[in-house]
């Protein structure tokens, strides 16, 4: 009686219909057979929180990253290409969740457009961050992860001797909390080659206490040529080592039509060395979204059968033509503008099938993107304005210190945070409060009259820069004994949040020079800014951050 039936809601069209919801029944029993969880559908849905499609994909990698260390005889490189948007990062952060249940130490990291002189710098992060981890298990309750620590520490105290310790701790700071005999001793660089030596022992003395790591850097294509050949480097190096290079899966994911030739040769030098059974390079194009994978994302997020929403996802995809980050906006789009309700006669989400046909979408992601923020309230709208003055992300400390500012919403950012997070346009991992997509920040940035953009780079820089001694270090002194006068004390905001002050002179610096020379064109206040690039980009280069000291001289002059 229910095929053909009237009742759209109750009847099914045939027999394939009912095989497929009693399979859904039985495989997700949680989403399509029990009841919802209280205030299920009281709450807005947000589409983007799960991972849905690239199935071929998540195998693939998968079946790389778990195979038994017995039988894998090659070092791992998988690179991942798409365009903008088609959920490479959300892929690997898929796995990186799954493979770090196997034992794997999970590190990532993700570079910035027109921020190629911090390459250098986020790839310091990300080992500082994968020793501190192993710091961490020092003091933790797991005895085995505790041994672990002084077995690394051991192996690592063995490989090098005081001076290469030394050289490696402006790199590495926390190889000084890991072993407390190795100190910083001044005017002890290192050269790119000494650099790319003392990393691949670094690893080599890591990987050879038997745990794997599994390293995901983003958006290659904004990283510089430099940093680019290091880590190339270091890979090959490690890939000599049989049993150490077998225990690290290396992935790189960058935008196909921003890739650069240096770019490209960084690959094909780990494929030249394929042969050789060293390593091992898989190359990924992710397409766009199949209607299947947009039907299961609303499926699953609804809790709805396939023929139900099938209609609906026709319409997404065409909309959308499969483009990751375009079906997710859409969809959260028709759910903010109650396209997508709850029925409380029918018990379930609805929506006018008539209405979703005849949607006027825009042309591009970026276009819904920009669509959808002049929606926003204006003081939702300036909080998202001043942190993409930032980039991506921003630590949340940061903007603490920023509450008192005009420039700060009326509200505080603090009150505008969680309605954010629920839209889908923040996100917060801890210390920082990101964008959940770069495309978004890009969008929200652009949109910001060049004249009100450099208004708020220039403001945020100059309250930045009193916190610290900027001005006076640089008032009636010789430049070249500016930076010895910096005051570095700790900062905090009013909860005592922590804020060290050479990032803080970073971030003042990096301000004003976004706000760009024109915006002051007082020769008085152009010395004072061009003292501070000094100072700061001294401050670099005491760190041997040449590529970031270099930036600031530049801008300097």
């Amino acid at each position: 009686d229910l095929i053909g039936g009237d009742n759209a809601c109750h009847s099914v069209a045939s027999f394939d219909d009912v095989i497929h919801d009693l399979e859904q029944m039985s495989l997700h029993p949680h989403v399509y057979l029990h009841d919802p969880e209280n205030g299920f559908y009281a709450s807005k849905i947000q589409f983007g929180q799960q991972f849905y499609g690239r199935s071929k994909e998540l195998a693939k990698i998968l079946e790389i990253t778990t195979v038994p260390n017995e039988n894998r005889i090659s070092l791992e490189t998988i690179f991942i290409s798409g365009m903008a948007g088609s959920g490479k990062s959300h892929l690997v952060s898929a796995v990186g969740s799954f493979v770090s249940s196997f034992g794997f130490m999970v590190q990532t990291a993700k570079f910035k457009r027109g921020m190629e002189y911090e390459s250098r710098e986020i790839v310091s992060n990300l080992i500082d961050n994968m020793l501190s981890n192993i710091v961490e298990m020092e003091n933790g309750d797991n005895e085995s992860d505790a041994k672990y620590c002084r077995r690394v520490a051991q192996a690592i105290s063995n490989e090098f001797d005081a001076d290469s310790l030394s050289a490696l701790v402006d790199f590495v700071p926390s190889i000084q909390t890991l072993i407390p005999e190795a100190t910083k001793k001044e005017n002890l660089g290192c050269t790119h080659w000494q650099l790319v030596f003392l990393l691949s022992k670094l690893f080599y003395s890591v990987l050879s206490q038997e745990r794997k790591i599994f390293l995901a850097l983003d958006d290659l294509q904004w990283m510089d040529t430099t940093t680019l050949g290091l880590i190339r480097e270091v890979l090959i190096s490690i890939s000599q080592y049989p049993d150490e290079r077998k225990r690290l899966v290396f992935v790189g994911m960058y935008r196909d039509d921003e890739a650069s030739p240096d770019l490209m040769s960084f690959a094909k030098n780990l494929g030249n060395i394929k042969g050789s059974g060293r390593a091992n390079v898989t190359d990924m194009k992710l397409s766009t979204l199949s209607i299947v994978d947009v039907s299961e994302m609303i499926m699953s997020e609804l809790r709805l059968p396939r023929r139900l929403v099938s209609e609906l996802a026709g319409v997404v995809h065409k909309r959308t033509q499969g483009h990751a980050i375009f079906v997710v906006q859409l969809l959260n789009s028709l759910v903010s503008d109650s396209t997508i309700s709850y029925s409380p006669m029918l018990h379930r989400f609805h929506w006018d099938q008539d209405k979703v046909g005849a949607l006027k979408t825009a042309d591009s992601v970026a276009d819904l993107i920009v669509s959808t923020l002049t929606l926003l309230p204006a003081g939702e709208l300036q909080c998202l304005r001043v942190i993409s003055c930032f980039g991506i992300k921003v630590q949340s400390s940061l903007l603490d210190l920023l509450e008192d500012l005009e420039i700060a919403p009326q509200e505080g950012f603090e009150s505008y945070l969680p309605v954010l997070l629920d839209r889908g346009i923040l996100e917060i991992a801890s210390p920082m409060v990101a964008f959940t997509h770069d495309l978004i920040q890009e969008q929200v940035y652009k949109g910001i009259p060049e004249k009100d953009r450099q208004r708020l780079h220039f403001d945020i820089g100059i309250f930045l820069g009193s916190k610290t001694s900027l001005d006076v270090s640089c008032q009636n002194k010789p430049l070249g004994a500016a930076i010895d006068q910096l005051d570095v004390s700790d900062v905090s905001d009013d909860d005592g949040n922590f804020m060290d002050v050479p990032l803080l002179l970073s971030f003042a610096t990096s301000q004003i020079n976004s706000a760009r020379p024109d915006f002051f064109s007082d020769r008085t206040q152009a010395t004072r800014f061009a003292s501070w690039n000094l100072s700061t980009g001294k401050a670099a280069a005491k760190h041997s951050s040449f590529e970031v000291a270099l930036y600031y001289y530049k801008n300097g002059i």
